[in-house]
C-alpha cells in the first residue's frame, strides 16, 4: 500500500464541494443534451428546406393519378414496417449489468475499481409529448425512450446520466476505463418528408470550477432519411478510443459523467403539403445503459 501511495492513486471523494455539482450539470448538459437538441433542430430545418426544394417534383407526381397512387401505396407499406418494429418485444438490461462473470474485473497493480452507487444523477427532456428519461445512481442504470407519436411535430430529445467524483493524490494523468453495457432500438418511417434520430453515450469530465476536460464519445446510430430504417444493438461498449484520460492535480475534484442521449425530429402525420398523396415522417428510439463499474489509474 505504501508503494501505491508513493506513485500516486485516485480516490473517490467523500465530501463533494457544495457548488461544484451545479456547475458540472450545466457543463455536461451543454456538451451532451444541448448539442443533440441542436443537431435535431438543424435536421428539422433541413427537412423544411428539402420539402420546399422538391416541391415542383412532388407536384408533378401529384398531378399524375397513377404516380400519386403509387406514393400512397409506398406510404402504407413503410408505415406497416415501422409499426411492426415499434410493437415488437423489447429487451431491457438488469440493474448492475447483465453479465455475471466476475473474471471481467482483472486489475493491474496500482489500479482502483469503483462501482455503484454513484455520486450524482441527472435527466433532461424536451419535446411534446415529453420523452422518458430515468437515471438510477444506486445501480448505474440509464433508461431512455422516445415513443412513437404521430401527432408530435419537430424536435424531441432525452438524456440521462450518472456521475462519480474523483481526486488524485499527486499530479499526473487519470485514465478511466468504464464497463458499459447497452441495449438499443430505433426506427424511422417517412414518405416525401424526412425523419432524423440519433443515439449516443458520452463520457465527460468537469473540474470543480466547471471547466471541461477531454472526454470520449460513443455514437450508436445517427440517421436522417426519407425512407424506413430500423436497427437494434446490444453489447459492451469497450475500446481504447472510448476510455478517458485527462491531466489531474491534487486538491481538485474531477466529476466524470456517463450520459446516454436520444434525439430526433419528425413532421408527424396529417401533413397536407402534397394533397394528392400522403406525406409524413416518424421516429422512435429506446436506449438502456448499465455501468456496473469502472477502473481508474493515475499515471505519472
Amino acid at each position: 500500500m505504501e508503494g501505491r501511495t508513493k506513485v500516486g492513486v485516485v480516490r473517490r471523494v467523500s465530501e463533494i464541494h457544495a457548488s461544484s455539482m451545479e456547475a458540472v450539470e450545466r457543463t455536461v448538459r451543454a456538451l451532451t443534451f444541448d448539442q443533440a437538441v441542436d443537431r435535431a433542430g438543424r435536421a428539422s430545418e433541413e427537412r423544411e428546406l428539402m420539402a420546399e426544394a422538391f416541391g415542383p417534383v412532388f407536384r408533378m407526381i401529384g398531378s399524375d393519378e397513377a404516380a400519386a397512387a403509387a406514393m400512397n401505396k409506398l406510404a402504407k407499406a413503410r408505415r406497416a414496417g415501422f409499426s411492426e418494429v415499434i410493437s415488437g418485444e423489447r429487451r431491457h438490461l438488469s440493474p448492475g449489468g447483465s453479465a455475471e462473470d466476475s473474471s471481467r474485473l482483472d486489475l493491474q497493480p496500482g489500479t482502483s475499481a469503483f462501482s455503484a452507487p454513484y455520486d450524482g444523477k441527472f435527466m433532461h427532456e424536451e419535446g411534446d409529448p415529453a420523452p422518458t428519461a430515468e437515471a438510477d445512481a444506486d445501480h448505474g442504470l440509464l433508461t431512455l425512450e422516445i415513443p412513437y407519436n404521430g401527432d408530435s411535430h419537430g424536435v424531441r430529445a432525452a438524456s440521462a446520466g450518472v456521475s462519480i467524483v474523483l481526486e488524485a493524490s499527486k499530479q499526473g494523468t487519470i485514465e478511466v476505463r468504464p464497463w458499459i453495457e447497452c441495449d438499443f432500438e430505433f426506427a424511422t418511417s417517412a414518405n416525401a418528408l424526412s425523419a432524423h434520430t440519433e443515439g449516443r453515450i458520452d463520457m465527460t469530465v468537469v473540474d470543480d470550477g466547471g471547466a471541461s476536460l477531454p472526454g470520449s464519445q460513443a455514437p450508436l446510430w445517427n440517421i436522417m432519411t426519407e425512407d424506413s430504417v430500423s436497427g437494434t444493438g446490444a453489447g459492451i461498449i469497450r475500446s481504447p478510443q472510448r476510455d478517458v484520460s485527462f491531466p489531474a492535480r491534487p486538491g481538485t475534484q474531477y466529476t466524470l459523467s456517463i450520459t446516454a442521449t436520444i434525439a430526433g425530429d419528425q413532421s408527424g402525420h396529417g401533413i397536407t403539403i402534397w394533397p394528392a398523396f400522403e406525406s409524413y415522417s416518424y421516429f422512435y428510439g429506446r436506449l438502456t445503459v448499465s455501468i456496473p463499474w469502472l477502473t481508474v489509474e493515475l499515471r505519472s
